[in-house]
């Protein structure tokens, strides 16, 4: 199952959102998005206020989670080539995606 979260396309945001897996459990997830002076995007994820990675590089179609903790993974898709997500085309272009079958290991 494929959950589309959405964002505002502004260079630097924080968000929280409720993802449920396809077992019925709950996530409150707090992400950040920085837009580095280069143009590269990182992210900042706590899960169920637990901080899992303080910062990761955001690229196409990559796991932004080391473990399975969500019994899935968050990660975001280009829906036109394959390059790496730009904040000026969030929703459009660059979507962030909670996917329950993209498992790591």
């Amino acid at each position: 199952m494929k959950q589309q979260i959405n964002l505002l396309q502004v260079p630097n945001q924080t968000l929280s959102c409720n993802l449920n897996d396809e077992k019925g459990n709950f996530f409150t997830v707090d992400i950040s998005l920085r837009t580095l002076p280069d143009g590269n995007l990182i992210a900042k994820i706590t899960v169920n206020n637990e901080v899992i990675v303080s910062s990761v590089m955001c690229c196409n179609k990559m796991p932004l989670l080391p473990t399975n903790i969500l019994n899935g993974n968050i990660y975001f898709t280009d829906t036109f080539f394959d390059t790496d997500p730009v904040y000026t085309g969030f929703n459009e272009q660059y979507l962030l995606i909670y996917d329950t079958e993209f498992r790591l290991g």
